[in-house]
């Protein structure tokens, strides 16, 4: 089962305005900016623009604003190429061309900050482009669009819808240099008429539907689109003149509508794939981001509200709409700040007095799974500050979630954790019955293929809050139902960990005979380490002699204990 949980602000297409629709050429500079709300509703504004990506050195030529020519405004975009004539001696320029010949490049990437020229393709989104070609010859000049998709299964290689401006799809070789082999490149032409502006509509999802051309995946509407890049290359005497303006991207719908759509078409990739697909949302412009489990939370109104919403009332809107809840990646802030030891304690102890003065803002769970640390701030951490709410009697579970922004990424090692729910279906209802339980573990889902069980003598299951009203005597028990060589326990009782235990292969249990208290909390869980692995999941040549310097690759939700009125 996959819970894609989408930043609602791309959803929305929505982060202090409307995302980027047009790269108009009018401004003076190359680089410029547009009015957007700051988070909290402050004036600023964002960059916006395009520049040059990379230049060969034996490429004569390059881009430049112009007032000769523009097919609306005042100003296009020029851009000229032949080979230098005194270019480096690797690179000919005179004689007939070969295989061999160097292309030499000019690259120019569209962007705007924050990502705000892309699209998900499933929102209609269409790409406008005004060309005027002036000049070219007919062999070893070439000019196209790079529109850059999301990767694809089973070999999860990006695509390229290549828009040959000028060149023969038929004839196009992508260079190995340039095209890596990691990258599928679908080269598409572009009929323009020579001497005269001829404006282009360009639909990415038609033309990433293998059903519309040539069989290969493309993926179609599950893309998203996020690069825009010109190029030109020339080779021998080949030369090239063109003009671009007016470069457009829009989409159909937004927000909501859109959302229906994204569920839509996850259910029938889900169908064609044998697997169940629940569509939530990262609120991610309300304070400190949070997952919103559940379908029936719609998103917020980002467009009434241009500096977004306070963290209270993004968690009043996940309450109101009955959702579950969770707090993500609590070090965030500090991903750019370089911390030493000292300092990342004190920020440790301030984010502890922080979560335990809002009890947790009275959410769900806590990301807590990043086996190979994360914003600098290593796994322990993250399981210190749980381990901390838990001493101030603040009840939360602990989740594990790739948080993977690609296909590429967080899913084989790193922070690929998936988070195991006990339910009696796939269904979300009994998904969110499951996490309202806190019955859960977050594990390693490629290294951890083992199924977990974790109670108490008394009946009582993962996640559960036990009132005592006196000390008492208590028998935990961990059990797997194939734990492979070199795996080791290690208990954790009210935050203290105790010595870790090598774990025989096969069918195992384990038990732990502790105490509790009536005066203050008591919490046991459990982990289990693989010390022939580094944090990062790569395979280490000679295990660590401490498991904790290995990769942690499970964790459960502990039993809480706590005074009881």
């Amino acid at each position: 089962m996959v819970w894609i949980t989408d930043h609602d602000t791309r959803i929305a297409l929505d982060i202090g305005g409307p995302f980027v629709d047009r790269f108009d050429f009018e401004a003076p500079e190359l680089w410029s900016s547009v009015a957007r709300r700051r988070a909290g509703g402050r004036e600023g504004r964002i960059g916006v623009g395009w520049a040059v990506l990379h230049q060969d050195p034996g490429f004569a030529g390059g881009a430049s604003l112009t007032t000769e020519t523009r097919y609306r405004g005042t100003q296009s975009l020029r851009l000229h190429g032949k080979v230098d004539p005194d270019a480096p001696a690797h690179v000919p320029t005179t004689g007939p061309a070969t295989d061999q010949d160097d292309w030499q490049y000019l690259m120019l990437d569209f962007k705007a900050d924050s990502k705000m020229h892309t699209r998900p393709l499933f929102s209609g989104a269409k790409l406008g482009l005004a060309v005027r070609l002036d000049d070219a010859t007919t062999h070893d000049a070439e000019a196209w669009l790079d529109l850059t998709l999301t990767e694809q299964p089973p070999d999860l290689k990006l695509s390229r819808l290549r828009y040959l401006l000028w060149g023969d799809p038929a004839t196009h070789v992508p260079h190995p240099r340039r095209d890596e082999l990691r990258t599928r490149v679908r080269p598409l032409p572009l009929r323009s008429a020579p001497g005269a502006w001829t404006r282009h509509e360009i639909d990415p999802a038609r033309d990433a539907d293998a059903t519309a051309l040539d069989g290969q995946s493309l993926g179609g509407r599950d893309n998203a689109m996020t690069g825009v890049r010109l190029t030109l290359r020339v080779r021998r005497a080949g030369r090239l003149l063109l003009h671009v303006d007016d470069l457009t991207i829009v989409h159909e719908v937004a927000g909501n509508d859109l959302r229906a759509r994204q569920r839509e078409l996850a259910g029938a990739l889900a169908a064609r794939h044998g697997v169940v697909c629940h569509i939530a949302q990262e609120i991610s412009r309300a304070g400190p981001h949070k997952n919103a489990w559940g379908s029936g939370v719609p998103l917020l109104d980002y467009a009434s509200a241009r500096g977004g919403f306070t963290h209270d009332q993004g968690v009043a809107w996940a309450r109101q709409h009955g959702g579950v809840f969770s707090l993500n990646h609590p070090f965030s802030k500090y991903h750019r700040v370089d911390l030493d030891d000292s300092q990342r304690e004190q920020v440790l102890e301030e984010l502890i007095r922080t979560y335990v003065a809002s009890g947790a803002s009275g959410a769900d769970t806590l990301e807590v799974g990043f086996p190979a640390g994360r914003h600098n701030f290593a796994l322990e951490y993250y399981l210190r500050l749980w381990d901390g709410l838990s001493r101030a009697g603040v009840v939360i579970a602990g989740s594990g979630s790739s948080d993977a922004h690609s296909a590429r990424v967080g899913w084989q090692n790193g922070n690929n954790f998936a988070t195991h729910i006990r339910a009696d279906t796939t269904d979300e209802a009994a998904l969110l019955t499951g996490l309202r339980a806190r019955d859960m573990y977050p594990a390693d889902p490629v290294r951890f293929r083992a199924m977990l069980s974790f109670t108490d003598d008394a009946g009582h299951r993962m996640g559960e809050m036990v009132a005592v009203r006196a000390a008492e005597e208590r028998e935990a028990r961990l059990s797997l139902d194939r734990a492979r060589p070199g795996w080791h326990l290690v208990w954790v009782l009210s935050g203290e960990r105790r010595p870790a235990v090598p774990l025989p292969k096969g069918a195992v249990t384990e038990t732990l005979r502790f105490g509790t208290r009536a005066d203050a909390p008591t919490w046991v869980r459990a982990e289990i380490w693989d010390p022939s692995h580094a944090p990062d999941g790569t395979a280490l040549e000679t295990s660590a002699a401490n498991p904790l310097r290995g990769r942690c690759l499970a964790f459960t939700n502990p039993m809480w204990y706590v005074p009881g009125r």
